[in-house]
């Protein structure tokens, strides 16, 4: 089991990490695999800063900006890129994505979150149109009890027994 004090500072390396690796896109741009992309490519600016469509949770249309929506990092600036991100928490339940695309969205931003260091609870999302069918239950069986085991029989008297006790010292029974 990981103790809180190790899972707090694997985050904070992780987000160290992170930081480092956009501030490093100022001195090279071959960390993200973008050479060539801010040039010929379509970008959209957010914080003032030219953002392509990776930098973003959610692009509908690569050709046309204006379906790219909720930004996960800002180029070369590791606050704008935190702010972005929180911003982009807030706004996801209000920006039009397709219910189909939902939860891949939400994971990519939570994932993005949890390697910044903020805690951001899981969420699952069921596409409104598609629902899914109620299971069908199997036909139950009725099932033969054998003969019980007079070990086991103990052991449950056992527990029983002590149940009833912490229930009696915490004033519940």
């Amino acid at each position: 089991m990981i103790s809180n004090a190790s899972f707090a500072e694997r985050i904070r390396v992780l987000s160290l990490r992170w930081c480092e690796r956009v501030r490093s896109h100022n001195r090279t741009r071959q960390n993200f695999g973008l050479i060539g992309m801010m040039k010929d490519g379509k970008t959209k600016t957010v914080a003032n800063v030219d953002l392509n469509s990776k930098c973003f949770a959610y692009v509908g249309d690569e050709q046309d900006t204006s379906t790219w929506m909720l930004p996960l990092f800002v180029n070369g600036d590791a606050q704008k890129s935190l702010n972005a991100l929180k911003t982009s928490l807030h706004r996801f339940y209000s920006a039009k994505i397709p219910d189909c695309e939902k939860q891949r969205v939400f994971d990519t931003l939570r994932g993005a979150a949890l390697a910044l260091g903020i805690a951001v609870e899981r969420r699952t999302f069921a596409p409104k149109n598609e629902a899914t069918p109620p299971a069908e239950q199997a036909p139950t069986v009725p099932v033969e009890v054998k003969t019980k085991d007079p070990m086991i029989e103990a052991v449950i008297a056992d527990a029983d027994r002590r149940a009833t006790e912490l229930l009696r010292s915490l004033g519940l029974e």
